[in-house]
């Protein structure tokens, strides 16, 4: 081969190494750059900012664990964490609450604030006039949350009053599957809401280590109180109607005349086990609450169910006959539904 031929090709090799050199030279450097952006901006990303960025928190203290918090809480809190004074040093603190969220968690005695996230630790101090302010805010939120008031497993009773009468729970479980929120309310949306009940249920809940109330608020809101704390929702009207049963309420919205003033004693015969007992006064009125009010409604009886009581009502030279089936209740030739209308009756009866 000719020796310019050779010579030539030598120098073209040698451009095309060279370039190839100062290309894969630049190429390494702007990666290197790009991963000391992007790890840089990581380090500028504190965890007090992650945690604000934050849409679901469930915190606990001593007595209670994973309380979800309601909105108006993360709008609070995240204005006490834009106050808060970074540390350059670790400090200890004896935590009296914590909380979590998604992969970060937190820790505060209300003086300093410990986040965590992997294995990354940052700690800060709230200012000294704020700690009250948000000792508050979190004691508050866990024992009037609204998930702290479906915690029924930490429940030890609950006792429900309406008009002087007490009765205690004992399906906690039943009681609790019966409230369910719609929405958080201001106690002036409360008021609002309330509807004309003669008046309102009273329910006392006792844990080991603490108690708080809940009141209904006509038949679809309730109340939840905690110490000075309270807290009001929008709930469905199934658990004042829940009550009502129970307790052997009339669901009435205005107080009004019973057609069955007249009545001053029922006697119910039971047909399967040939029992009959006479009652008067407030178990009277019990009875006649339980089985008639605004919500029963007349129906066609198409269906076969066993007769299960007989109850004469007696008063002022009047009587009358009415036959307790299953689920349904026959009045003047009528048929009207009522769901478990024999263990309405079964549990006057049964009573020691």
């Amino acid at each position: 081969m000719d020796k310019k031929v050779i010579k030539s090709l030598m120098v073209i090799g040698l451009l095309i190494f060279i370039i190839s050199f100062f290309i894969t030279s630049f190429t390494t450097k702007e990666s290197d750059k790009a991963e000391e952006t992007i790890s840089t901006n990581t380090k500028k990303i504190s965890l007090i900012d992650e945690l604000k960025r934050q849409g679901n928190i469930q915190i606990s203290n001593e007595n209670l664990k994973y309380i979800t918090v309601e909105d108006e809480f993360l709008d609070n809190f995240k204005y006490y964490l834009r106050k808060a004074e970074k540390l350059d040093k670790n400090v200890d603190f004896k935590c009296k609450f914590k909380g979590r969220a998604k992969d970060i968690e937190f820790f505060t005695d209300f003086n300093y604030l410990k986040i965590s996230q992997n294995k990354r630790s940052e700690y800060y101090k709230f200012p000294s006039n704020d700690k009250k302010n948000i000792e508050k805010l979190f004691d508050k939120e866990i024992y009037t949350a609204f998930d702290a008031v479906k915690n029924y497993e930490n429940w030890n009773t609950v006792v429900v009053e309406y008009s002087g009468k007490k009765k205690e729970i004992s399906d906690l479980k039943k009681f609790n599957e019966q409230i369910n929120k719609k929405r958080k309310i201001s106690q002036y949306q409360a008021t609002k809401i309330a509807d004309e009940a003669e008046e309102n249920f009273y329910i006392t809940v006792k844990t080991d280590n603490y108690e708080f109330y809940i009141q209904t608020i006509g038949r679809n809101a309730i109340g939840v109180y905690y110490k000075d704390y309270k807290s009001y929702y929008e709930i469905d009207r199934d658990f004042y109607n829940y009550l009502c049963d129970i307790c052997f309420v009339a669901k009435k919205k205005n107080k009004e005349k019973s057609e069955y003033d007249w009545v001053e004693n029922i006697q119910v015969k039971d047909i399967v086990n040939n029992i009959e007992e006479t009652f008067e006064k407030e178990q009277k009125d019990d009875i006649l609450n339980s089985l008639f009010n605004d919500d029963i409604k007349e129906v066609k009886f198409d269906k076969y169910e066993v007769k299960r009581y007989i109850l004469r009502l007696n008063g002022k030279g009047n009587s009358e006959e009415i036959v307790i089936y299953e689920n349904y209740v026959k009045k003047g030739g009528k048929y009207y539904k009522i769901k478990n209308a024999d263990l309405i009756i079964d549990s006057f009866l049964n009573v020691p």
